[in-house]
């Protein structure tokens, strides 16, 4: 595991500098309303992953824990063909409207799926070589392209980076494709390719899509009320506070992404329990990192100074997100409880939505919808951990949970440099105290 989940940092570490153009340059040179659109199409492209309608998750499913299978070929040539006939009828509808962002949002949807594929199916089986190859491939290039727009070519227009976007995505999908058939052309193929793998595909991983769809628009509610309710000024303002979260997501991801394959090889109460308390310490550690970035803002970026407060508190709710997402769903995934995800996921949408509308209703400012999504994401966790019972946190876990969260929020009254001196060392005498045993147990599994 350990070596996994340090080949993913790596390809991560590419992505840090691209993350970094993406959160801190191109807002502070783009004006706020190009910047706005940018940040429209890329909430449009958070939900291509619904239009596969199941057929990518469908590969956790038929390969997950297992060896390579040469009959992945077939299901991804079928996989393309659906794409391209889905893709083309949204073309012409947004021809018709003569629609910028939903032309390019409708161009995206082959090399999004595709490679998305590509990716699911490396980290089912395990193959993390070639998952951090494509997160290479990707960071490099939105990171070459990004430089380029921003500091050679100076484009200011939202127009040009969309299209550019798009361009890579199809970049990417080459590259991605031609290493696949490097390793999978010479393998044998026990069944025929048939239109017949589509709903066979389809049904398999349909659940489990839902499932992700349910997730995008939980984790989204926020952005949707932003957009509808408030001027595309503000909207870019809240995007930007939900941008700023990518950069701590950065530590965080790389083991996340590589616990599926662990999980589904392992089915050990225990080893889910100390994965689940070691990232607990990871994820309240991390909080640390938002001192840093409000001091950036503060210093360089005063045009999003007012999106501070609302990148404060959406980082309590990022990391029940992302303890959501790296532990509980692949537990689902592992132990195939799709439906009963998807029934807690309708539940947890539709309380996002009530408290949203309501705490906006109450409050009227943009930091409400802050507040309501920290709310939700702590009741998504809390029915989850009801599926789960062995990783409900010890007293002594949820002490040290509060204690430490109690400590950001009070912090938020402080300037951000001592803020960050404070929290670190609070942080590390309480992980001494309170979790030393779990942070052993941690190492000992990493190691091993």
């Amino acid at each position: 595991m350990k070596n996994d989940i340090i080949k993913v940092f790596r390809s991560n570490f590419i992505k840090v500098f691209s993350t970094l153009i993406v959160t801190f340059f191109i807002p502070k040179i783009l004006s706020i309303d190009n910047y706005a659109y940018i940040k429209l199409y890329q909430l449009y492209c958070s939900y291509i992953g619904v239009f596969h309608l199941g057929y990518c998750d469908s590969v956790y499913i038929k390969f997950g824990g297992k060896k390579i299978d040469g009959n992945v070929k077939n299901d991804f040539f079928i996989l393309f063909l659906f794409q391209m006939i889905l893709s083309v009828f949204i073309l012409i509808y947004a021809i018709i409207k003569k629609d910028f962002v939903v032309f390019f949002w409708a161009l995206s949807f082959v090399p999004t799926i595709l490679t998305t594929y590509l990716s699911q199916y490396y980290q089912s089986i395990g193959n993390f070589s070639k998952y951090s190859r494509i997160l290479n491939n990707t960071s490099f290039f939105d990171l070459l392209l990004n430089t380029i727009l921003l500091f050679v070519l100076k484009i200011r227009d939202y127009k040009i980076y969309i299209a550019f976007y798009c361009f890579v995505l199809y970049l990417i999908l080459i590259m991605s494709i031609f290493d696949f058939y490097k390793e999978y052309f010479k393998m044998k193929v026990t069944r025929k390719c048939s239109i017949s793998l589509l709903p066979i595909n389809i049904r398999i991983g349909f659940l489990l899509m839902i499932g992700n769809f349910g997730y995008a628009i939980f984790s989204g509610i926020d952005k949707w009320f932003v957009k509808l309710l408030y001027p595309i000024e503000s909207f870019a303002i809240y995007s930007f506070a939900c941008q700023l979260l990518s950069t701590v997501n950065m530590i965080t991801t790389p083991i996340g992404l590589t616990l599926f394959s662990y999980f589904s090889k392992n089915k050990s109460k225990q080893f889910e329990k100390i994965i689940s308390n070691g990232f607990i310490i990871i994820l309240l550690g991390v909080l640390s990192f938002s001192f840093p970035i409000v001091f950036f803002i503060e210093s360089f970026l005063t045009t999003y100074k007012s999106s501070i407060m609302s990148f404060r508190i959406l980082l309590i709710g990022q990391i029940f997100l992302v303890y959501n997402t790296a532990i509980i769903v692949n537990l689902y995934k592992s132990y195939s409880l799709q439906k009963e995800y998807i029934i807690k996921m309708i539940i947890v949408i539709i309380t996002s939505i009530i408290t949203n509308f309501l705490f906006n209703l109450k409050m009227n400012f943009i930091e409400s919808f802050a507040i309501a999504t920290v709310i939700n994401m702590i009741f998504w966790t809390i029915i989850n951990l009801n599926s789960f019972k062995h990783l409900l946190p010890t007293k002594i876990t949820s002490l040290y949970i509060l204690l430490l969260i109690t400590t950001y929020i009070i912090l938020f009254a402080f300037n951000s440099v001592v803020g960050f001196f404070i929290y670190s060392f609070i942080f590390f005498i309480l992980t001494l105290l309170l979790m030393k045993n779990n942070l052993a147990s941690l190492i000992r599994v990493l190691k091993k």
